[in-house]
């Protein structure tokens, strides 16, 4: 994986001698910086791959903790996500970010950590017979800049503490060293989004390879730690059957089902923004070229034929690894549930309590 490198620094006076902020500029000593009164002022549309370069020090001054985005017939991943970190240095030719933050594309670290950790306790301790599962990976990859800024050694010891929340994070890094001695108590999923590596080598730039991927996940499995799979994006490409059936052969023979939390399946989607950043961004991409259809929800997707394959294929593939974790379809109406698993779809209310209650058997 490549690590992050700004070329410059902005801090916003307010935050400056805040521990997280003097952490991150004891860091990178030699990279101008700059102060401004707020980050504000610079939210205004920017070449993304320039802004990328800025890392942007500030306060989160709005909401820490807010509810996840509930979608129609959708699995919801999450009780509630929180952002300490916007936008992300790795560059998948596919990602959202690229058209959702065009207007405030700089790296951004909120350094006000402990209104988060306020926030979150507050949530749990106001309903106490309610099991939380929180997130962050919205805006940003949760463990790519962990090596600067170590919020993970924040993060899991608090939720170990929580006895009704969860934390994952999702990650296509391979930066978990701060990770392994820390007392988690089975309260944080660490999770992967997981391609084949021709598809990581052309569309997920600057992102850790499989092989990386694959040695982080055993190491966190061995500190004990619950691990989740996302197989979203599916890519759809010539010998992609061959490529994601050796993928997920991989995976089971370095992997120990028992200790998986979950694996979500999905497939490429994007709306016309994103198309068109992408194309701009990376003109060397192919997967935008593929025959796909508008969806009622505005995005474009695979048609239903070519979904239904990818899925049944992988979901079959599972099937025969293990059937120790629970599994699920990303962001799919219920007739591709039955299309694909021959069963009726189950009510998200009901596969949300089946991954609740499967974090609650993982507990350590």
């Amino acid at each position: 994986m490549q690590n992050f490198q700004p070329q410059k620094i902005i801090v916003e006076a307010k935050v400056r001698n805040l521990p997280l902020t003097q952490k991150v500029l004891n860091k990178f000593k030699k990279v101008p910086q700059q102060v401004i009164k707020t980050y504000q002022e610079l939210k205004t549309p920017q070449d993304i791959s320039f802004a990328k370069r800025t890392l942007i020090l500030a306060e989160q001054r709005g909401e820490c903790l807010k509810p996840f985005p509930k979608i129609k017939h959708a699995i919801n991943l999450g009780d509630y996500v929180f952002n300490p970190i916007s936008n992300c240095h790795l560059e998948c030719t596919y990602c959202i970010l690229q058209s959702y933050l065009k207007n405030n594309p700089y790296i951004t670290l909120f350094v006000n950590w402990e209104s988060y950790a306020k926030a979150i306790l507050k949530k749990a301790t106001e309903q106490p017979e309610h099991c939380f599962r929180m997130g962050t990976g919205e805006l940003s990859d949760s463990l790519a800049l962990d090596n600067l800024t170590d919020l993970s050694q924040e993060m899991i010891p608090l939720f170990a503490k929580i006895p009704n929340a969860f934390l994952e994070l999702k990650t296509k890094s391979n930066t978990i060293k701060n990770l392994l001695p820390l007392q988690h108590q089975g309260h944080t999923v660490i999770s992967w989004s997981m391609s084949p590596q021709n598809i990581i080598s052309k569309e997920e730039l600057k992102c850790a390879s499989l092989e990386e991927r694959i040695q982080s996940m055993i190491q966190v499995q061995k500190a004990g730690y619950p691990v989740g799979i996302h197989l979203d994006p599916m890519i759809y490409f010539m010998d992609w059957e061959k490529a994601y059936h050796n993928l997920i052969e991989q995976l089971s023979q370095n992997l120990d089902p028992k200790r998986i939390a979950w694996v979500s399946i999905g497939s490429l989607r994007f709306d016309k923004d994103l198309k068109r950043e992408a194309t701009g961004r990376f003109p060397q991409t192919k997967i935008f070229s593929e025959e796909f259809i508008a969806a009622p929800d505005g995005k474009f997707r695979y048609f239903k034929e070519i979904r239904r394959e990818l899925y049944q294929k992988v979901w079959h593939w599972l099937q025969e690894w293990s059937q120790d974790f629970p599994r699920y379809l990303c962001m799919e109406a219920p007739w591709m549930w039955q299309a694909v698993t021959g069963q009726e779809a189950p009510l998200p209310e009901q596969k949300e309590i089946e991954l609740t209650n499967r974090l609650k058997a993982l507990l350590i």
